[in-house]
């Protein structure tokens, strides 16, 4: 999972299944939330994740499924925004 610095599969660990590296929080758990409607920031939150983590096990669901098979998280995963964008936001919404 080289291309996927952030995220893990070990065998044994998960049952294999791709997590978040050190932390074990599953990918798909990630994923789920996301596509139940709720923002980056707030499952990065909940799991005291950086933001960067979510953001890659969802854009790694979608590269290795080849689309996501609903359509609704489809959509909201093309409105995301790249992690460069985000931290500008953020240093914008910090400075008032």
């Amino acid at each position: 999972m080289s291309e996927w610095p952030l995220l893990a599969r070990v065998e044994g660990v998960r049952s294999g299944r791709p997590c978040i590296r050190a932390t074990g929080v599953l990918v798909e758990v990630l994923v789920d939330r996301f596509a139940a409607g709720e923002s980056i920031v707030e499952i990065a939150q909940d799991y005291a994740l950086p933001y960067d983590a979510v953001l890659m096990a969802i854009r790694f669901v979608s590269a290795t499924a080849g689309h996501f098979s609903n359509r609704r998280i489809d959509r909201r995963a093309e409105k995301l925004l790249p992690i460069e964008s985000y931290r500008k936001h953020l240093a914008t919404e910090a400075q008032g």
